[in-house]
C-alpha cells in the first residue's frame, strides 16, 4: 500500500551526527524540497555540506519539542494541500516506501498519528489503536524516534518537556483526535544510536528527571502508571 494522496514532508532535527544523517538521506532518496533539517548548533553548520539535501532551519535551543514545532511550522508554509509529516531522529533508519505505507495508514485507519510496531508484537495486518490518554504497556508506546503525523492535527508538541516525555505527551494528546494514535504491523524504523545523546551530553539525564516531574505534574501519573 503506497500512499500518494498526501504530500509527505520529513522533519529531522540534527545536532552533528553527519555520517548517520547522510546515510539516512541516501536511503530515503527523497525530494530535498520536502525534507526539513532543523540544525541544532551543529559544528560546522549543516549548510556547509547539506544545502542541496534539504531545507535547513537553524535553531539554537536544545529542546526536541521546540525543534519538532519549528519543523512543523516550516512545513505549514510549504504544503499546498493535504499533507503528512514524518518526524525522524537523525539516527533513524527507514525507507521511503515504509514512510509512505505509514502515510496511507493515516487515512485508511483514520489515525492522528501512525507509529511502527517497534517490538514486533502484532500479527501481519494488525494494529493497536489508542483513543484515551493514559499509561499503556511499554510495547504499545509511540516510537519517539520515528512516527508520522496527519497534517490536520491540532495537537502540537508541548515545549515544557525539553528532552524526554514530550513524545509520550504528544501521543496522549493526539489520542483525542480523529481515530486516535495507531501502532501498525509490518513497518519498522531503526534507532541506531538510541542513547547517544545522553552518552555524549550527560546533563541530559538530569533534564530527563525534570521532564518526568513535569509530565506527572501535567497528567497526574507517569507513563507506566
Amino acid at each position: 500500500m503506497i500512499d500518494l494522496s498526501r504530500e509527505l514532508f520529513i522533519v529531522i532535527p540534527v545536532h552533528n551526527r553527519r555520517d548517520m544523517l547522510r546515510e539516512l538521506l541516501d536511503e530515503l532518496n527523497y525530494d530535498p524540497n520536502h525534507i526539513i533539517l532543523v540544525d541544532n548548533n551543529s559544528e560546522p553548520p549543516l549548510n556547509q555540506d547539506f544545502s542541496d539535501q534539504g531545507i535547513i532551519v537553524w535553531e539554537t535551543e536544545r529542546n526536541i519539542q521546540h525543534l519538532w514545532n519549528v519543523g512543523w511550522r516550516s512545513v505549514e508554509v510549504r504544503a499546498t494541500g493535504p499533507y503528512a509529516i514524518a518526524f525522524l531522529n537523525s539516527d533513524a533508519w527507514v525507507s521511503l516506501d515504509t514512510l509512505r505505507v505509514m502515510v496511507g495508514c493515516l487515512d485508511s485507519l483514520d489515525a492522528s498519528v501512525v507509529s511502527p510496531d517497534s517490538c514486533s508484537i502484532l500479527m501481519p495486518g494488525g494494529f493497536i489503536r489508542k483513543t484515551t490518554p493514559g499509561p499503556v504497556p511499554w510495547q504499545h508506546l509511540m516510537a519517539g524516534y520515528g512516527f508520522v503525523v496527519r497534517g490536520e492535527l491540532q495537537t502540537r508538541f508541548d515545549e515544557r518537556f525539553v528532552w524526554w516525555y514530550g513524545d509520550n505527551d504528544f501521543d496522549w494528546q493526539a489520542r483525542r483526535e480523529f481515530g486516535g494514535t495507531v501502532l501498525v504491523s509490518g513497518v519498522q524504523i531503526g534507532n541506531r544510536d538510541a542513547d547517544g545523546a545522553q552518552r555524549d551530553y550527560p546533563e541530559l539525564c538530569e533534564q530527563t528527571n525534570r521532564d518526568r516531574i513535569a509530565f506527572i505534574n501535567k497528567w497526574g501519573v507517569d507513563t507506566s502508571g
